[in-house]
């Protein structure tokens, strides 16, 4: 696997190059393994699951690989629902890998941030995402373009926004690759996303292209393979990395189905746009 999913999957995907033992890797003993990890933060008002449903490894690397997990919290006047579904890295015959993954957030957002907070950050989002894709491309100068807009604004009678939804798309032309960059630097050929935001949550879809040519799919690299031999060997790195990453999800829900913005005590609830 490569740092690229790492990121997006950093529960899972972590590196290491330290040499242990082989073991044989099935999807049953890892579930199993991260069952154990997850269950001392479920209970109260938590429910936490993270699982593969697809596992399939050759005797050097990930070939296919797939995830899904859900954190539930309920809070005294708010409601979480997060939802990881259809993850996926499908290596192939090594021409074409790639990643895919959805997202969904369920949670009054008017309660946790305000409307005055959503209001400015759907009017502002083109332009902030804009200006951090202008920022990441700078290594990449005219090899990668950017395709970003805004495909929906919803408001109601009072303009507030209820509902905001745009797409973010970027494109690498290896012909056009900086004189210093090597190909085998690059992680990803291409990058499609689509992202909606309502006052009753956030979703969030990604489909990544992955260059065959990066380095991270070079024999002898470390990944998910590696990784997933030291959690079932019980190494004890390996574990507290899993445990902080977990303990940090369900901390960040705490706040979130705790938290109540400060603003005016008028605000009207979440509200459906109208077809």
């Amino acid at each position: 696997m490569k740092p690229i999913l790492k990121k997006i999957v950093p529960a899972i995907l972590l590196t290491s190059s330290i040499a242990i033992a082989a073991i044989v890797i099935t999807k049953e003993e890892v579930n199993r393994k991260i069952a154990g990890i997850v269950a001392p933060f479920n209970g109260g008002n938590t429910v936490m699951q993270l699982f593969f449903t697809e596992l399939n490894l050759d005797d050097q690397k990930t070939i296919d690989m797939g995830i899904s997990g859900i954190l539930t919290k309920d809070g005294p006047d708010n409601n979480l629902i997060l939802n990881l579904q259809n993850a996926a890295y499908h290596y192939g015959d090594g021409s074409a890998p790639w990643f895919t993954g959805d997202l969904f957030l369920k949670l009054n957002l008017v309660k946790t941030f305000g409307q005055n907070t959503l209001n400015l950050y759907a009017n502002e989002l083109e332009k902030i995402a804009n200006e951090m894709a202008a920022e990441y491309g700078k290594k990449y100068g005219d090899a990668i373009t950017f395709d970003i807009a805004m495909d929906d604004v919803k408001k109601d009678v009072n303009d507030n926004v209820i509902m905001a939804r745009m797409h973010l798309n970027a494109r690498i032309d290896f012909s056009k690759l900086p004189a210093s960059l090597d190909p085998k630097e690059v992680e990803f050929t291409s990058i499609r996303t689509q992202l909606s935001a309502a006052q009753t949550g956030l979703a969030g879809k990604i489909l990544v292209g992955l260059n065959p040519l990066y380095k991270g799919f070079h024999s002898g690299e470390s990944g998910l393979k590696n990784y997933l031999e030291k959690l079932l060997n019980d190494d004890p790195e390996i574990h507290q990395e899993l445990i902080s990453t977990v303990d940090m999800l369900n901390s960040i829900g705490d706040y979130l189905v705790n938290h109540k913005a400060e603003e005016q005590p008028n605000e009207p609830p979440p509200s459906t746009p109208e077809n």
